[in-house]
């Protein structure tokens, strides 16, 4: 049994998708999301959707074309301990091109104890045939045994948000996350310390122009896709490969700025309605967001009645209708729409033979809607566009053509680059206590939740000049960049020197 400790399943900024449901802060999200909503409840609105849907997708093909075209003309085709021994580590001082942050701490802690923590630098970072000067969180001190044997982590989430104000000057501390998070700040770079951050997420850095250099390849569009399959996943970057779908690829836009989701209308096992609406919920807000995430592993649902806007729990439904959840009395598909569209996840996707275990899993007390894992990774490939971030975000579902393999390797095919993702699913131990949410993590992108299964995957980066070459997590749920770091004595002096090197005074 392997057992391992994950730490982080959902972006922190979900918390705020939480609280902010119900105030101002997200009005316009929420009238995008009623929007559509409404128009789903109608065949002439279903069909406004896929007008929509083929105008995206029109859109995206032509811009990929035009990529492709330009780049051919230039020619370029805690049970378990963290062991920092069997990670290789970044040694900026072999790198010509490495330069500190100035007073910018790399401090990520989570409510399980787990911690990341570091400085922030910044140098020429390598994935696939994409080159750029990048920020990144040079970790020196890590806890957690989700990263034994891997070297760090690129999440291709959305940026996280800003944190809160550091305190004023000389103040360590007062109560709450604010309290907590100055007097940990002040410790490592002083009371006039910024505010915590994390570094602009990798797929940013490498769709942009500002620090261009002579030996750098921009991704042309700040766009990629991810599919998976039993052992493997795979990346393109800068949109998708048509080959690799069957049919057509349905768009419809992401309802937040902060994590994927999309708008749920419902959600069905067999002909069972999972997700039932009071009466007295208006029509346009007759859905839940639900969160395409491929570092979980199962379809995660309520098991509650998410504060009255449902008849019933969609967990307890569920059990109830599959009557034994590890030996399922019935074996039926689960038909999620999303905005409109049904798609199905069959049992044989969901139901782990391997284990004997179904891969459904309820949300913890709090969660507003669903969390949608490998599962549906693996049955279709899911493109996310962010070429007009923060104004828009595009999510395209694609079915997985079942004749097109994934690669072994990182290539560069006629269409588009792809990369391939090592896949590895763990058993989790992780148990969230409870009332986390009152305690959220210093500078966090993922929240923990009660999870049994996780997936990770896992790809190659390199960092520096000459390069430093890394595996590490890939995860579309974070906006974390880190790579694990010796100490120098020229950064912000915050935790401990787990992979060696100097720390100044």
């Amino acid at each position: 049994e392997i057992t391992m400790l994950r730490t982080a399943l959902l972006a922190a900024a979900v918390a705020a998708s939480v609280a902010h449901m119900d105030g101002d802060v997200v009005s316009l999200d929420r009238a995008i999301a009623e929007r559509i909503a409404s128009r789903a409840q109608t065949s002439e609105g279903r069909q406004q959707l896929l007008l929509q849907s083929q105008i995206y997708h029109t859109e995206l093909v032509e811009n990929a074309a035009q990529a492709k075209a330009e780049q051919e003309e230039q020619g370029e085709g805690f049970k378990i301990k963290f062991v920092p021994a069997n990670s290789s580590v970044f040694v900026p001082h072999q790198s010509s091109t490495f330069k500190v942050i100035p007073n910018q701490a790399f401090v990520l802690g989570y409510a399980d104890n787990t911690h990341l923590q570091g400085f922030q630098g910044r140098d020429v970072v390598q994935l696939g045939e994409y080159s750029m000067l990048a920020p990144f969180g040079a970790v020196t001190d890590c806890n957690s045994p989700d990263f034994n044997g891997i070297d760090g982590i690129v999440g291709f989430g959305m940026p996280a948000p800003a944190g809160p104000p550091a305190p004023p000057a000389g103040g360590g501390g007062g109560g709450g996350m604010g309290g907590m998070m100055g007097g940990m700040m002040g410790n490592a770079i002083g009371a006039k310390a910024p505010p915590p951050s994390l570094p602009l997420p990798l797929l940013f850095s490498l769709t942009s122009s500002k620090d261009l250099g002579p030996g750098d390849k921009m991704l042309k569009r700040r766009a990629f896709s991810f599919v998976s399959g039993e052992t493997k996943g795979e990346i393109h970057l800068g949109g998708y490969d048509p080959a690799a779908i069957e049919g057509d690829m349905f768009m419809t836009p992401c309802i937040s700025t902060h994590d994927y989701s999309v708008v749920a209308m419902s959600l069905k096992y067999g002909s069972t309605d999972l997700i039932k609406f009071k009466p007295s919920v208006a029509k346009g807000a007759q859905y839940v967001p639900a969160i395409m995430d491929s570092g979980t592993s199962c379809l995660v649902m309520p098991d509650s009645d998410l504060g009255g806007k449902l008849t019933v729990s969609p967990f307890s439904t569920w059990k109830s209708a599959v009557g034994n959840v590890d030996a399922p009395e019935t074996q039926e598909s689960f038909f999620l729409n999303i905005a409109g569209r049904e798609f199905e996840i069959p049992y044989h996707i969901w139901y782990l033979s391997d284990t004997n275990q179904s891969c459904v899993q309820k949300a913890p007390p709090g969660f507003p809607g669903l969390l949608v894992g490998d599962v549906f990774f693996r049955r279709y490939l899911v493109l996310f566009d962010l070429e007009r971030y923060p104004e828009e975000v595009v999510i395209g579902i694609g079915l997985h053509n079942p004749s097109y393999s994934l690669l072994g390797y990182y290539g560069d095919s006629k269409v588009i680059p792809k990369i391939s993702a090592d896949k590895v699913q763990t058993l989790n131990i992780t148990n969230a206590p409870p009332g986390y949410t009152k305690h959220p993590a210093i500078a966090t992108d993922r929240i923990p939740l009660y999870n049994q299964f996780q997936t990770q995957y896992f790809i190659n980066v390199s960092v520096g000049t000459p390069r430093q070459n890394f595996t590490v997590i890939f995860d579309t749920g974070s906006s974390v960049f880190g790579i694990f770091s010796q100490c120098i004595a020229d950064a912000p002096n915050y935790g401990s020197c787990s992979f060696g090197g100097y720390k100044g005074g």
